[in-house]
């Protein structure tokens, strides 16, 4: 009996680890994301090119969202496991719910930025479009 109480506890404690590990991992990875297309954003606008800049932003910031709402999820996900095993005043789960907490505010912010990207993105579109049309009028 002592062995299956020992074996479930290590194994609690296992998954316990591979899930901080993995949150860990996501947050490298949005990091890392973020900092990429920043870069390359960066570079095009340096080089004039500010439609391909926000098109930049925008594709990255879908990459950076798509990995935010991966770690809401394993945030919840952890939140749900540490409720059914200890309880939901437990310490654990206060620092997973401020971490879930974060990252839901993160993922807002995120998803509000890509909306602004968007409408800058069709504003500079239609704004080529009309110089494009006012070039082949003056040339006609």
């Amino acid at each position: 009996m002592a062995d299956i109480s020992r074996n479930a506890a290590n194994k609690v404690s296992l998954d316990t680890a591979e899930a901080v590990q993995s949150v860990k991992s996501l947050k490298a990875e949005i990091q890392s994301n973020t900092a990429a297309w920043k870069a390359q954003s960066a570079t095009l606008k340096a080089a004039g090119d500010d439609l391909a800049s926000i098109k930049s932003k925008y594709d990255g910031l879908a990459g950076t969202v798509d990995k935010q709402k991966t770690l809401v999820s394993s945030l919840k996900s952890q939140m749900d496991e540490e409720a059914k095993s200890t309880s939901k005043n437990s310490e654990e789960y206060a620092k997973l719910e401020r971490q879930y907490n974060t990252a839901t505010t993160k993922l807002v912010s995120l998803v509000s930025q890509q909306e602004r990207l968007k409408l800058l993105m069709t504003y500079k579109q239609l704004a080529l479009l009309v110089s494009i049309r006012r070039l082949r009028i003056m040339m006609n």
